[in-house]
């Protein structure tokens, strides 16, 4: 979005991506894990076929074994508004496991939730081509879209539960 600057979307989710993957690194998971940062996510119009551009372009560059061994997609957009919960997004049914599964997590680490059905981020790509996939994060704020999304914005103790959600449900899949 040219007017924004960015912090919270999504510049919160790619400091949250990064911290992640600090910590795999440190400390590996029981599963092979991917940290991706894609581009142009914003829409340029309205449709499918005007948004998503880097994601969609990955999961159609993925060939068919390739999809098949992807057991989850979340996605980290918009996750630094300051919230009592942490959103967990799913775009069709075929995230509902992993929803659920980010939830159970994030209860043992006693940070609360709440579900949503949302296409408007990257696990949607992914979502269409048959892969469980969720969104975390998406808190409304009026700076959205605008010269008004700066850093004031961005509430580390909600990146902090984004992240031990995150983390706790990476470590379930040991």
């Amino acid at each position: 979005v040219p007017v924004a600057p960015g912090a919270e979307d999504n510049a919160s989710g790619i400091a949250v991506m990064l911290q992640l993957a600090a910590m795999v690194s440190r400390q590996p998971t029981g599963i092979p894990v991917q940290f991706i940062a894609f581009g142009a996510e914003e829409p340029r119009g309205s449709g499918d076929a005007l948004h998503h551009f880097g994601s969609r372009q990955h999961v159609a560059n993925l060939d068919r074994s390739e999809l098949h061994a992807i057991q989850a997609m979340v996605a980290l957009d918009r996750v630094g508004v300051r919230a009592s919960y942490v959103p967990v997004c799913t775009a069709n049914s075929e995230g509902n496991r992993v929803r659920d599964d980010v939830r159970a997590a994030a209860r043992r680490a006693d940070i609360p939730t709440r579900t949503c059905t949302n296409y408007t981020s990257d696990h949607w790509s992914y979502a269409k081509a048959g892969v469980p996939a969720v969104r975390l994060g998406g808190i409304p704020y009026a700076g959205y879209h605008s010269r008004g999304d700066v850093p004031s914005v961005v509430d580390r103790r909600q990146l902090d539960r984004v992240g031990r959600t995150v983390w706790s449900w990476l470590r379930s899949m040991n």
